[in-house]
């Protein structure tokens, strides 16, 4: 028999025989775990009857176990050129889960409603990356660590990993679904803008869900009302860790990061201007990005956006001083403008860090 390779590893683990092969992070082990199914179209053919997979610590033929062999994290890689084994979706059909509709799609990704037989009632959203069609280095360095940091969170007020699985040229993140939809679709739909007392619960859920993340040593580096899920009750979540950072930091440290990522009209000027000798602190940059959606969500539209297309430099310019105003219209509260005057200063030393802002005034109403 001929041996199969699991991409999902540095250093592949090898089985024998054609079945299917799937690699499932657990984060409480901080260890792979290697599913073998066995060929059962082939031992169907054979028997000449249906052929049923069962866990491998089942009393039955063993032939057709699942086997289970279990790896260190660090072996850990998005390479889907490595190993050639036939994978198809019928391994996590096995383990229960269902895709249905597609609800949502990004540059990297397709989301879909999902189930799982084995939780009934529990609905799910599983992201999808076809990594054939993935830059290489991409997948290597932003997937992998999406996929790592989303399975160690645990906060209300983020969107957390469930189970996340990698198979020949996909991967998959399935996650708690939640049920009103992305925040500057909900803010859409409702109006084009929020007032000042939802915000106020949704900031202080997202600042929650910011601080615990900082917190732990990382940061998101993409926040904007996109990346915003809202659950059954408009209870606000972080998610989308794609271009998160994670460092081994105590939690007042600096983040320190190079690297130029986000969403153009959401970034900080220090990130902006990109000091690649020094570089900029992610948190800082973090808090800066949380206030433009903070401004975002009472107007409707972002503080530095004007009638007409700007350049870079100007945007930076119109950055550094600070350079909005509010809409007298909305009769916002000193304090409302005080914090998000805060939390846009230019000076990324001088801007308040999570917990400084969730002990704003603000907040006490």
């Amino acid at each position: 028999m001929g041996n199969n390779q699991v991409g999902f590893l540095n250093n592949s683990v090898q089985f024998e025989g054609k079945g299917e092969t799937i690699a499932r992070y657990q984060p409480d082990k901080d260890t792979i775990q290697v599913l073998k199914f066995p060929n059962r179209k082939k031992m169907e053919k054979e028997s000449g009857h249906s052929v049923n997979i069962v866990p491998n610590d089942t009393k039955d033929n063993k032939h057709n176990k699942i086997t289970v062999k279990e790896i260190p994290s660090e072996c850990l890689s998005i390479d889907s050129n490595n190993y050639n084994s036939s994978l198809v979706p019928n391994a996590l059909n096995s383990l229960g889960y269902e895709l249905h509709q597609q609800i949502g799609y990004g540059g990297f990704s397709t989301v879909y409603m999902a189930s799982n037989r084995r939780l009934p009632g529990v609905q799910f959203a599983c992201k999808v990356f076809a990594l054939d069609s993935l830059n290489k280095q991409w997948t290597n360095k932003f997937l992998r660590n999406e996929m790592r940091i989303m399975t160690k969170l645990r906060h209300r007020n983020i969107i957390s990993a469930f189970d996340v699985f990698k198979m020949r040229s996909k991967a998959y993140i399935f996650m708690i679904y939640a049920k009103n939809g992305s925040m500057d679709a909900y803010i859409s739909k409702h109006g084009g803008r929020a007032n000042e007392d939802q915000c106020r619960k949704w900031m202080h859920g997202l600042m929650s869900g910011l601080r615990y993340l900082h917190f732990h040593s990382v940061a998101h580096r993409d926040l904007k009302l996109e990346n915003f899920l809202l659950d059954e009750s408009l209870e606000a979540m972080i998610s989308d860790f794609g271009f998160a950072v994670y460092t081994e930091k105590a939690e007042n440290d600096a983040v320190m990061c190079k690297t130029l990522c986000g969403t153009t009209l959401y970034l900080s000027p220090e990130v902006r201007m990109q000091d690649n000798v020094h570089g900029y602190d992610a948190k800082k940059s973090d808090i800066y990005s949380m206030g433009i959606c903070f401004y975002e969500m009472l107007h409707g539209f972002r503080p530095f956006e004007g009638e007409y297309d700007i350049t870079s430099k100007e945007l930076i310019t119109r950055q550094m001083n600070q350079d909005y105003r509010f809409s007298k219209s909305l009769h916002l509260s000193a304090s409302c403008r005080n914090l998000i005057n805060k939390m846009l200063d230019p000076k990324p030393q001088s801007r308040p860090c999570a917990k400084v802002v969730l002990n704003h005034q603000w907040f006490d109403k």
